[in-house]
């Protein structure tokens, strides 16, 4: 009875935390979007909306490089560009990528350090998905995919 119960809480225990990652992932993502818009509008830029379709591109790539099934990159960014753009009227795309911060707050202030990244977040784009993966080491992989319709 009691190695019954034993498992049973191990069990539950696994479940939520597996939904509180989801959970904290999705509350970062949406932050990270608060972030760069707030970013955007100290520079005199209009916000970027939330783009579902790049956000799961963008969680698809992250998934992959946090299981090291790709390298950590831009490895087939034309792929997903050109998925993306049979779902919407995408006139351009880009996409910035990070690894190892630990919240939305460090995430979005490495890449505004970092001159690529931060002509991205600046760039005439009007839409943003972000994905967020954790490796099984606990690194969280980022992925940013901006677009222009």
């Amino acid at each position: 009875m009691i190695q019954s119960l034993l498992m049973l809480v191990l069990c539950c225990n696994f479940g939520n935390t597996f939904r509180t990652e989801i959970a904290f992932q999705s509350s970062m993502e949406a932050e990270i979007l608060v972030l760069v818009n707030i970013y955007r509008e100290s520079k005199d830029l209009l916000p970027l909306q939330d783009c579902n379709v790049c956000a799961k591109e963008a969680a698809t790539h992250s998934k992959k490089m946090a299981k090291g099934l790709l390298s950590f990159g831009h490895d087939g960014f034309e792929e997903r560009f050109q998925r993306i753009a049979e779902k919407s009227k995408v006139t351009s795309a880009a996409e910035n990528v990070a690894e190892g911060y630990i919240n939305a707050e460090e995430v979005v202030k490495g890449w505004i350090e970092s001159k690529g990244h931060r002509e991205n977040i600046e760039g005439d784009y009007t839409h943003l998905g972000t994905g967020i993966a954790k490796g099984s080491d606990g690194t969280h992989y980022f992925k940013q995919i901006l677009i222009k319709i």
